[in-house]
């Protein structure tokens, strides 16, 4: 199937759907702003991100800027898509969550998700790319789960409270980040990882 491309030409204040195969949304630097006020308002009973996919092939989300939802961007089973160039800022769960094969993440701003957890959270079932994302005052930076494979490079988190970079998936890379003023610089669990040439200072635990 061609690729088509839907570019916005405003601001938008409620979640945005994406419900086709082969599409770029390019927010063109405008803002998806949800407008949730707490954790309890915006990750109820519903989860309301500010770009949704479910199951989807071929998909670009780029060049938004996305606030005050509970996922920024909830990228779910979805193969061979990218997310690109977006900034996510006063979220109150994740920033980036993603899942699926093939999934490049990667020139992303993520700063102050607001209650808890992840800058970005990925579960790639194989040949994910998480690449010159700055991350920052968040609890858990940047997290590979599941069992696929995965290159983790030239990332910068900043304040972590928890951790800059935790890898729990099979046969990670992790190369040339850098992590400052985090609780736990690098976690890494299982065997079979390369971690190489990172930079991790002023905080409890390196690697």
């Amino acid at each position: 199937s061609a690729s088509r491309t839907c570019t916005f030409t405003s601001d938008v204040s409620e979640e945005v759907v994406v419900g086709s195969n082969y599409i770029t949304l390019d927010g063109n630097s405008h803002t998806i702003d949800i407008g949730g006020t707490s954790s309890n308002e915006v990750c109820g009973s519903y989860d309301t991100p500010g770009i949704f996919l479910d199951t989807k092939t071929n998909v670009i989300i780029k060049n938004f800027i996305i606030k005050n939802a509970c996922n920024g961007i909830d990228f779910r089973n979805s193969y061979s898509s990218s997310i690109i160039d977006n900034t996510l800022s006063d979220n109150f769960d994740t920033g980036i969550f993603a899942s699926g094969d093939n999934l490049s993440i990667s020139g992303n701003i993520v700063t102050s998700v607001v209650d808890s957890d992840y800058g970005i959270l990925f579960y790639s079932s194989g040949n994910a790319l998480v690449e010159n994302n700055n991350v920052s005052n968040v609890i858990r930076g940047i997290s590979s789960e599941d069992e696929g494979t995965a290159l983790i490079k030239n990332n910068i988190i900043d304040s972590a409270r928890g951790y800059g970079i935790f890898v729990y998936s099979k046969f990670n890379e992790v190369e040339s980040n850098t992590v400052t003023n985090s609780n736990v610089g690098i976690e890494v669990v299982r065997n079979n990882h390369k971690v190489f040439n990172n930079v991790v200072s002023n905080g409890n635990i390196g690697i």
